[in-house]
């Protein structure tokens, strides 16, 4: 099975949230960012940027690193595959930038 980053980063936003009795509404306080983007993001519409990923960290009080983490809990990267990136993403999300 190939890791699909694009689908585990919502669902483990979600968990993370969801974990510490966090809304939406205030997540979007705690990071900064708007209520409406945590929905985007935890629906996999779209995928995070850098910053996006330190400010969610900064509102659910952990490292960056963990919620990367909570990726991991999904199924996993298969290390044996060959191929180019895009057998890591559906390709519908290189049809154009939505990264933020």
């Amino acid at each position: 099975m190939i890791y699909n980053s694009h689908l585990d980063f919502g669902k483990a936003l979600k968990r993370l949230r969801k974990e510490r009795d966090l809304s939406q509404e205030k997540l979007a306080d705690l990071s900064g960012l708007d209520r409406s983007y945590i929905s985007i993001l935890e629906r996999n519409l779209k995928l995070p940027s850098l910053y996006t990923i330190l400010a969610l960290a900064t509102g659910l009080d952990i490292k960056p690193s963990e919620v990367m983490m909570e990726m991991e809990k999904s199924p996993v990267f298969d290390l044996d595959k060959s191929g180019p990136a895009s057998d890591f993403c559906d390709p519908d999300c290189y049809k154009e930038p939505h990264f933020y």
